[in-house]
């Protein structure tokens, strides 16, 4: 405990990261790696560059449309380290393209199974790994335990600190669809979180917080719940140790980083955001902080807006179609026929999502359900290949009725698409 910032030495660390890295690319396996406009991609580019490991990546990829910040930022960076040969833009699911009905249903049906319904009151299902892969992407997932943008241990200090907990990632029930019970208890639990993490002698309660409550519904996700072909580059125990040990980081370590193995990098603008906290100050000492590039949330997930924007209604005719399951009790109907009658704009990203995955925790608490078998009326499966084998040899998979919740998802939206 009670390191300091001025002590964090990045040589040593980038290293171990190269090191590990070389041992992958040995190892005959084909890598992808990503490029965006955020910190973790940049500081994995930064880390094969310094280390002289970029000619063993096979492509590198961003997904968006031309208007994409992404895309934007991620061409500057093909630029400077000279690997455009490489650098694929696709779509992908940033494209620019309103879904249609089934194509929105087969996302919110599919997604509670890929990521086991996180940011859910459901999630955290454990899926193995089925077997090793041969295409494999690196990804910044993880590499967040190192940034504190969303917060330092000050934050959290008080009788109101876990009231900003709740309001670390984004804005905290942002529909008002929370019954008042379901507030109390996300609070009482986060304030014994907070307690335990106190006794516990945690020095940076923040990042442990993060560690506790956060980490395994995004970052983790991608790789240890989900889809199993992604390799955590940037997860390295001493490095997280080291953060544990400070009581407000910011994001010194990737700037560190990236400065050590590249710092050409640095001089490319990022998507939206300046260097958070004490960062920012250091950065800017050093003339390594430019203005970062605007582009606005619409821009990098159209599709998502578009789809809100003309499906909200449907989809809350689903949530109040559910009957009385679990998340009737977290979600009451006269909530849900309140946001019914509201208007649809203005909204952000933090309301897509909160709908979005109350329409996906329905789906997935849906006793029977079995993605294999149960959407489109069997004629399309949510999964395949070992995702599909570890589903089908569940114990009541093989005996339990089907469940229609994908099939009535369908039939809402295919109802408002044709209205």
């Amino acid at each position: 405990p009670n390191a300091s910032l001025d002590d964090m030495v990045v040589e040593e660390a980038a290293e171990r990261l190269g090191r590990r890295a070389r041992w992958c690319f040995e190892s005959g396996v084909r890598f992808r790696a990503h490029l965006t406009g955020g910190r973790d991609t940049r500081a994995i580019a930064a880390v094969l560059s310094g280390q002289g490991c970029l000619d063993s990546v096979d492509s590198f990829l961003t997904t968006g449309t031309e208007e994409n910040g992404d895309v934007i930022v991620a061409k500057r960076l093909s630029d400077a380290l000279r690997i455009g040969d490489r650098h694929k833009v696709v779509a992908g699911a940033k494209g620019a393209a309103a879904l249609p009905a089934e194509d929105l249903a087969f996302a919110l049906c599919r997604s509670p199974f890929l990521f086991e319904c996180q940011l859910t009151a459901y999630d955290g299902r454990k899926i193995a790994l089925g077997k090793m892969p041969m295409d494999v992407t690196l990804m910044g997932g993880g590499g967040e335990i190192y940034r504190q943008e969303w917060g330092s241990s000050r934050a959290l200090a008080g009788p109101e600190g876990a009231q900003r907990a709740l309001r670390l990632f984004s804005p905290h029930d942002c529909l008002a669809l929370l019954s008042d019970d379901a507030k109390d208890y996300q609070l009482e639990t986060v304030e014994d979180e907070l307690e335990h993490l106190r006794e516990q002698g945690a020095v940076n309660l923040a990042c442990a917080f993060y560690l506790e409550e956060r980490l395994s519904n995004w970052g983790c996700g991608h790789f240890s719940n989900g889809p199993s072909t992604q390799f955590p580059l940037l997860l390295d125990q001493r490095l997280a140790r080291r953060v544990l040990s400070i009581d407000d980081v910011a994001e010194h370590l990737h700037f560190e980083l990236i400065r050590h193995c590249d710092k050409g990098l640095l001089e490319i603008p990022f998507l939206n955001n300046h260097w958070a906290g004490r960062t920012d100050a250091l950065a800017r000492g050093m003339g390594l902080a430019p203005n970062p590039i605007v582009v606005s949330e619409q821009r990098n997930f159209p599709w998502q807006f578009d789809c809100y924007a003309r499906f909200r209604d449907a989809l809350i005719d689903f949530c109040l179609a559910c009957g009385r399951g679990p998340l009737r009790e977290i979600a009451p109907a006269k909530r849900l026929e309140k946001l019914r009658r509201s208007r649809v704009e203005p909204f952000g990203s933090a309301h897509i999502k909160t709908l979005f995955g109350l329409c996906g925790a329905i789906v997935f608490a849906e006793e029977g359900w079995s993605p294999v078998r149960d959407f489109d009326n069997g004629k399309t499966p949510l999964l395949a290949g070992n995702r599909a084998a570890i589903w089908q040899s569940g114990p009541t998979m093989a005996t339990a009725p089907a469940s229609d919740a994908g099939n009535r998802l369908l039939g809402h939206l295919r109802s408002a698409a044709a209205s």
